[in-house]
């Protein structure tokens, strides 16, 4: 999925950053085209984002880039739990899920103070064990205590594992909060967007963002996110002024007489 995402529509824009990439080298002649070839490539972008307003074509045009990126985020959510659940599986004496919590209840003294070590549960570090002797009289089995090592090592990977497993979770919740808050929520997503890049919009640049749907809303961040914020003030006030002058000559054919 990570690599869908990278080689869907999305990536679309790595053409249009590598234009900005060297500003200073960019005289003021060469800049003027290449904001122009950026300009009239963003304008094509929205206006295929504009039209899908209905039925099927809403979801896959209108809102295609959010649900790939949403889907990208509920993947990575979902493959951390795997990785849980898949981690508990190699224990049976103890619960890896609670592990973490576990023991921070057993260090604060909230499990009584008989409780065992967590640790020392999950990863015991003396056992029983049976040990044969070889001898005159023949073999002989005596009862003992073994020291297992390694599992001193293993209960701190383990904890430390955990509480990456933890910290994954909850930053894989909060970016799939942020994505589905920041791109449905349109006008939170204008208002940190102007905020971002100083832009200085007009009545018609904020409905050209608000009309775009998720998908061209999603674009247009990726790129004010990767160029220069003046180059890219440049190219959307370039590419409102293309769409405003298209639908004004779309409104006079529409209202010309036949």
């Amino acid at each position: 999925l990570h690599l869908v995402y990278h080689t869907s529509d999305i990536s679309c824009i790595k053409p249009l950053v590598k234009l900005f990439e060297n500003k200073k080298l960019l005289d003021n002649k060469e800049l003027d085209i290449r904001i122009k070839k950026a300009s009239n490539w963003l304008a094509i972008q929205l206006s295929t984002f504009r039209e899908g307003r209905s039925g099927l074509r809403w979801l896959l045009v209108h809102h295609k880039f959010f649900f790939i990126v949403l889907v990208n985020k509920i993947a990575n959510f979902a493959a951390v739990i795997l990785v849980f659940y898949g981690t508990k599986d190699m224990f049976t004496i103890s619960s890896f899920l609670t592990y973490g919590s576990d023991v921070i209840l057993y260090y604060t003294g909230q499990l009584g103070a008989h409780a065992t070590n967590p640790m020392d549960k999950l990863f015991p570090k003396m056992v029983s064990c049976e040990i044969k002797k070889w001898g005159p009289t023949g073999i002989t089995n005596e009862q003992g205590m073994c020291v297992l090592a390694p599992n001193i090592v293993n209960s701190y990977f383990f904890l430390f594992f955990w509480f990456v497993l933890v910290l994954g979770l909850l930053v894989n919740v909060l970016s799939v909060l942020l994505v589905t808050s920041r791109h449905l929520f349109t006008y939170g997503g204008w208002r940190a967007l102007v905020a971002r890049t100083g832009l200085k919009p007009t009545e018609f640049q904020k409905q050209l963002y608000f009309d775009s749907g998720t998908s061209g809303r999603i674009l247009v961040d990726k790129i004010s996110g990767n160029i220069n914020h003046t180059f890219f003030n440049r190219i959307f006030a370039q590419t409102a002024e293309i769409l405003q002058r298209r639908d004004e000559e779309r409104s006079t054919i529409y209202a010309s007489p036949l």
